[in-house]
């Protein structure tokens, strides 16, 4: 991961620790899953984003790619009942970019493409973007 990516990890405080560590990687792709209805795909994709970790012994993190969000094996074993939640949670990435050195950022996120809808784009200026990313994430 280049520096960009790694920053989009910010959810995952050992994601440094854990891509530092990290001697080899191994990338699955669902895509036969994309014909899929978009609860099945959805269903889907949990299921084998759990089963990731108990198949692959020394597996620390699953990276989704186009979000590029890391979950730790420890978040993804043993979850009781996954469901949208925890899909979302996994799939979408809520970014945050600031202007030069002025309070205008813009909010953007990824992983959208998941529930066939469009990712989203915040513009807008003050001193409290957190508040942004908080609406961005609930969307």
């Amino acid at each position: 991961m280049d520096s960009h990516e790694r920053r989009q990890t910010r959810d995952c405080p050992e994601s440094d620790e854990i891509v530092d560590a990290c001697h080899y990687q191994m990338i699955v792709a669902d895509t036969l899953s994309s014909e899929l209805e978009t609860g099945e795909h959805m269903r889907f994709v949990t299921e084998y984003v759990r089963a990731l970790p108990e198949l692959v012994l020394s597996c620390r993190a699953v990276v989704f790619d186009n979000s590029k969000k890391m979950h730790t094996r420890k978040s993804l074993v043993g979850r009781k009942n996954p469901g949208l939640t925890d899909f979302l949670h996994w799939t979408v990435n809520v970014r945050i970019f600031r202007g030069g050195k002025t309070d205008d950022f813009v909010a953007d996120s990824l992983g959208m493409n998941f529930l066939d809808l469009p990712d989203m784009q915040y513009h807008f200026h003050g001193p409290r973007p957190d508040l942004m990313v908080a609406h961005a994430r609930c969307l």
